[in-house]
């Protein structure tokens, strides 16, 4: 079976719409014995105080979870069919400066065919051209996470003016969400990092219909997180949704 890589820039629009298979696209495919995906590495900030023994470690999230550098993807793109026998090595380059001047230095997303639900987010770069091999060299610096191609979205329905507990499932990525709602309500969440966790408030600006509100104290961790609603006063249509992108190693 042949694979290609699935570029697009990285915004949801465009990867909807305008996604590009290398292989479908340009009659390049992937040499999967060359793909290689470093591993994700811890940062660490360290500070040392005068009249401490050791350093001082800062590395972490105010929240308490480690955070990564971006990674590095190198990948070989070879041009189909084989073999290179009698290849026009002018129309080779001339494929590379193609495929440059669609995604040289661009925020792009990238597909790999081990995983088609998430993708990397990066810069890629077109590099070495192996003329009596057909082959293209790339590679790209990512987010230390591939994230989901598609948001999650989950509606908190059944709200009441009492605490209502509901449980949210995410991958290995800690991410705040977006909180949309419709009425001024309270949410919490319980799984979250800290021993007592906060109560956000929700309140609807004064001439909207509805409010967005993103906060450090609503932090979906790894796992199942339970997380608790309730409204500031009865409703016949409450809406309270959480939106995020779940994101994996």
């Amino acid at each position: 079976m042949i694979y290609g890589v699935v570029l697009s820039l990285d915004n949801d629009f465009a990867a909807d719409v305008h996604a590009v298979d290398t292989y479908a696209t340009y009659g390049l495919g992937l040499l999967v014995d060359d793909l290689s995906i470093s591993a994700p590495e811890v940062r660490t900030d360290t500070i040392t105080v005068r009249g401490m023994d050791g350093v001082l470690d800062v590395s972490d999230a105010p929240q308490g979870f480690p955070v990564f550098n971006d990674r590095t993807i190198k990948f070989k793109l070879v041009k189909l069919p084989r073999p290179y026998q009698g290849m026009d090595i002018v129309e080779l380059m001339q494929l590379r400066t193609r495929l440059m001047a669609d995604w040289q230095g661009k925020r792009i997303r990238i597909i790999l065919p081990d995983d088609p639900t998430h993708y990397w987010s990066g810069r890629m770069t077109v590099g070495g051209l192996i003329a009596g091999e057909g082959i293209i060299e790339c590679q790209a610096t990512v987010y230390p996470y591939k994230l989901k191609n598609t948001v999650t979205e989950v509606e908190l329905d059944g709200l009441t003016t009492s605490w209502k507990t509901f449980h949210l499932q995410n991958e290995r990525r800690y991410v705040v969400p977006e909180i949309t709602f419709s009425q001024n309500s309270s949410i919490q969440i319980m799984s979250g990092p800290l021993a007592v966790p906060p109560v956000v408030e929700l309140t609807v600006p004064e001439g909207e219909l509805s409010g967005q509100v993103k906060t450090p104290d609503f932090l979906l961790m790894d796992g199942s997180n339970e997380i608790r609603a309730k409204l500031a006063a009865a409703t016949s249509s409450p809406y309270l949704a959480i939106v995020y992108r779940e994101g994996t190693f």
